[in-house]
């Protein structure tokens, strides 16, 4: 199910985005954090709106 799919929507909240990848792509893109757009100031400033 990927909630891309507008008609998935209604079943989870709105601030909520999804994506799948398998395993060993998400131990590659972890392994990327250091120096990625995650540790900008402006991703920081968003996170403190949270």
């Amino acid at each position: 199910m990927g909630f891309f799919d507008i008609s998935q929507r209604r079943h989870v909240d709105r601030e909520i985005l999804s994506f799948t990848v398998p395993y060993k792509m998400f131990q590659e893109m972890e392994a990327n954090i250091e120096g990625s757009f995650l540790e900008m100031d402006a991703w920081r400033k968003l996170q403190e709106l949270q």
